[in-house]
């Protein structure tokens, strides 16, 4: 009984370093995977021949970056809107006051 359960214990540890090998290291450097490649679009929109190696945080920046090349702000309304009309200027205007000292690094 002892001998039968370390067997199956040691095949699970090795059954587990295999799982662990195979998602780290055959997963991700395998040559078909295009995954970490990315097209970046020129700014004229059309695709570049250029492709770039991008990974984790880097893909989600393009993406962002396309979505936000795709906002355009032509025939919005911003300045003639209600909720822009209804704004407080709560500005304070600064008195007028005599200079400091004067400069001792300038040329006069």
């Amino acid at each position: 009984m002892k001998n039968s359960k370390k067997k199956i214990i040691f095949i699970g540890i090795l059954a587990a370093v295999a799982l662990i090998f195979v998602l780290m290291f055959v997963s991700s450097s395998s040559p078909g995977s295009n995954s970490s490649v990315a097209v970046l679009p020129s700014p004229s929109g059309a695709l570049s021949d250029q492709k770039a190696l991008l990974t984790g945080e880097n893909v989600d920046i393009v993406r962002m970056l396309n979505l936000l090349r795709g906002v355009s702000f032509e025939n919005v309304v911003l300045f003639d809107g209600e909720a822009f009309n209804s704004l407080i200027d709560f500005s304070v205007s600064l008195p007028t006051s005599e200079a400091g000292k004067s400069n001792p690094f300038s040329s006069k």
